[in-house]
């Protein structure tokens, strides 16, 4: 019989998280509600629902997200083959640490750090994966972020880019939630969810025709979604936000509460680099459509082999790829203080850049 898993719980003022180590998942993020205690991470449920790894909740993804076109990719001249080839829907699926052990090497009341190595067979280079959760909280908005740090241990450069899978329940019913992304371009995929070639892979917004579900607010750059359903799309020409560099997406929930998903990353803002991917869940063996999948990616399915993405893939030996995610979430958003097109974080380290232009001073 397996051994039984190991969490780590964390917690500040009203809000609590729970991780666990196998993968460093987040299972749970209680936070407060207008009628209550409200779980916001819809993360695994159980032990074994952990170990089957269904839907990959709350993922850390690394040194790849999404997938890889058959499996393989050539980089730098050498073609690889990944594990499990024959099946490359499944086994070229968000990197490898979803079954990796972690182990914590700080632990405090409101922050847990946990890190592992990988080496694989089929990857050119041994890497260190580090997690660095943290709770926050200020004016009745409540904070769960991540910096995810990855090192080459090896001795020749590596294609590596990160991203989180979290899901995101409901707070009341999923017809009367909407979302608002913040981008400028949508990626066109095939039927294995794959970006098409070259410059066929990405349609602009503007212009959208409004419908009764979605609309493009031009001026604005966001997208407008109402009808959370048979949603696996991702965005990317993400939109900067001026005060503090951030890019994201805001879900409205049927309560009144709303949430937004915001990230920085080391790696400039542009077409194929910095990606929000949205999955509503229908294939789901557990809670499926109970929840909204908010991924932020650094890059876009089948980056290992996109010539826009090669020279920001690529880290050095002793060199690091590293992001930052935040989840903020207000019960009540009018009394929280919340700004009208973003909740406001300052727990974001890192400095994001932009093609041509770099902001800087997050934490001002």
């Amino acid at each position: 019989m397996a051994d039984a898993l190991t969490y780590i719980d964390i917690s500040l003022h009203d809000s609590q998280a729970r991780i666990c180590t196998r993968g460093a998942v987040v299972t749970q993020w209680l936070v407060p509600s207008r009628t209550g205690e409200f779980n916001l991470i819809d993360g695994y449920a159980s032990d074994s629902e952990v170990l089957a790894g269904d839907g990959c909740r709350s993922a850390l993804l690394a040194p790849w997200s999404n997938r890889i076109a058959g499996a393989s990719y050539t980089w730098q001249g050498k073609s690889t083959e990944l594990a499990g080839a024959g099946e490359p829907m499944l086994e070229a699926l968000h990197g490898l640490v979803l079954a990796a052990d972690f182990t914590v090497d700080i632990h405090e009341e409101d922050y847990v750090s946990l890190s592992t190595v990988v080496r694989d067979e089929h990857y050119p280079v041994p890497f260190a994966l580090r997690a660095d959760y943290t709770l926050s909280e200020a004016e009745g908005v409540y904070e769960l972020n991540l910096t995810l740090t990855a090192e080459n241990l090896g001795e020749i450069p590596a294609p590596i880019g990160l991203g989180w899978h979290p899901y995101i329940r409901y707070e009341g019913a999923r017809s009367d939630a909407e979302l608002i992304v913040e981008a400028k371009t949508r990626i066109e995929v095939d039927e294995a969810l794959i970006p098409l070639a070259g410059a066929a892979a990405f349609t602009e917004l503007a212009g959208l025709e409004a419908t009764d579900t979605q609309a493009y607010i031009e001026e604005l750059s966001q997208l407008w979604i109402g009808d959370l359903s048979n949603l696996d799309t991702a965005f990317t020409d993400l939109v900067i936000e001026e005060t503090n560099g951030t890019v994201g997406a805001s879900l409205f929930h049927a309560s009144g509460a709303r949430t937004d998903v915001v990230a920085t990353s080391l790696q400039p803002i542009q077409t194929g680099v910095g990606v929000l991917h949205f999955f509503t869940g229908e294939p789901l063996a557990q809670r499926a459509t109970e929840s909204l999948a908010m991924e932020f990616c650094q890059f876009m399915t089948n980056a290992f082999n996109r010539p826009e993405c090669e020279d920001y893939l690529q880290v050095l030996p002793g060199q690091t790829q590293e992001m930052s995610v935040s989840i903020l979430h207000a019960a009540d958003p009018e009394t929280s203080h919340a700004d009208e097109t973003e909740l406001q974080t300052t727990s974001l380290p890192i400095a994001v850049s932009v093609v041509g232009a770099e902001t800087e001073g997050l934490n001002a």
